[in-house]
């Protein structure tokens, strides 16, 4: 990794696509009850690494793509920013990160109440697992993966007592709302939600936020309940309904990449394994995308990696960073959240009085992503354990093609940028 970088990072704390570490039952959120709003089963192992994501590095050529336009890329001469909304950032993280990068970047902390919170009283609220400061260590080692570019980013935190709070997330999505109404520049521009549930609670700051402000949203395409896992029926069903906020036409759903390196199972594909037998005679290559109910029903625009991820936390706030490897729907969001990100950066550059629009963002995913030609014959059937890999300058090698497994295919930041650079 390099150094002398700058980053702004606001987390903003909401609900997680993979949290618990052996129970992966869902967790009621306070308020809620528990069909509302979950986490998903995760497989979080200690690492001997270093917490770098290399793999995924190299899989979504974000390191090529940032090198490639690292003159447009190098200052946020705009100040955009990230909105990170999870559960929190953790001292020994933050502190790591600064030392790291210095200047380069740029982290805040807002608390569920609205208050912010500095590097010396930072906190993760996910106690024992800390979700919101792994998903933010990827998020910052992606977007630094080359090196020299200013970066901003929040971390809004989204729940009180560890689990996402819908009444809190709200009121953080308003926050957002109001700080880009009050600043001309250094606006939100992208907002990274690793969370689901079966109730739109934030339609109405959704609807301001993308159509009035502009922003990006991305969010897991859902994740498959676990009470259902013996049940093929009840799996079956499971994949008809919607899952929020990525079920909002507004928002953009990724789905995991699950075995993306071998023709293996993951813990995701283990759990279900009675399910996709018997109902399908195929596997899981992601969270849940929905099956036979025409393109509005889909909650899946693109897919990345999501399988034994690289990450760094202080899980028991002793001042040491931990380093892991874990799987979950989580650590696809915030990829596309950086991509989102640079691709806007990219397009105010060339187009100031013209920013990156959610249409332009689908185009930019339509035509830079790579959907497996070989399940084209069956696209209504989990068909594929694998996802082609991304190669490097492939812009407009294949035909687009939609499925509602993998959506246009799998994340290609080279070939984004190289898209929305040609848009204006």
């Amino acid at each position: 990794m390099k150094r002398n970088k700058t980053i702004t990072i606001v987390l903003v704390l909401m609900i997680y696509g993979s949290m618990t570490i052996l129970d992966i039952s869902p967790i009621g959120i306070h308020g809620y009850s528990e069909d509302e709003i979950q986490y998903a089963g995760s497989t979080r192992i200690p690492s001997d690494g270093e917490g770098d994501p290399d793999e995924v590095v190299n899989w979504i050529n974000i390191d090529k793509a940032i090198q490639k336009h690292n003159s447009k890329l190098r200052y946020n001469l705009n100040a955009e920013r990230i909105a990170i909304i999870d559960s929190g950032l953790d001292k020994t993280t933050w502190t790591h990160f600064y030392n790291e990068y210095g200047d380069w970047v740029n982290l805040m902390l807002v608390d569920y109440n609205g208050a912010y919170r500095n590097r010396n009283n930072a906190i993760d609220r996910n106690y024992n697992y800390h979700h919101g400061t792994m998903i933010t260590s990827l998020m910052i080692q992606l977007l630094e993966s080359y090196g020299n570019i200013e970066i901003s980013i929040t971390m809004f935190i989204g729940t009180q007592y560890g689990a996402p709070d819908s009444n809190i997330i709200k009121q953080q999505l308003q926050r957002i709302i109001n700080w880009n109404n009050q600043h001309s520049s250094g606006k939100y521009k992208v907002i990274s939600m690793s969370f689901d549930g079966n109730t739109n609670h934030w339609s109405e700051e959704i609807d301001v936020l993308v159509n009035q402000q502009k922003c990006i949203l991305v969010s897991i395409s859902g994740n498959a309940d676990s009470e259902t896992r013996n049940s093929p029926e009840g799996a079956h069903q499971l994949e008809n309904l919607l899952a929020y906020p990525a079920g909002d036409s507004d928002v953009f759903g990724v789905g995991g990449i699950y075995s993306y390196d071998a023709h293996t199972s993951s813990h995701k594909i283990d759990r279900m394994s009675t399910c996709i037998s018997e109902t399908t005679g195929g596997l899981y290559v992601g969270s849940r995308y929905l099956q036979g109910q025409g393109f509005s029903h889909a909650t899946v625009n693109l897919a990345t990696p999501g399988f034994e991820i690289d990450l760094m936390c202080d899980s028991d706030n002793n001042g040491y960073l931990e380093f892991y490897e874990d799987t979950g729907t989580s650590y696809a969001v915030p990829q596309v959240a950086a991509a989102a990100y640079l691709t806007s950066r990219i397009k105010y550059r060339n187009t100031p009085s013209s920013p990156l629009t959610k249409f332009d963002f689908f185009a930019c995913i339509k035509y830079s992503c790579e959907n497996d030609p070989n399940g084209r014959n069956d696209p209504d059937k989990l068909i594929w354990n694998k996802v082609g890999e991304p190669i490097v300058g492939n812009l407009g090698q294949y035909t687009t093609f939609y499925s509602y497994r993998v959506g246009y295919g799998s994340l290609d930041v080279y070939d984004m940028l190289e898209y929305v650079n040609n848009l204006s």
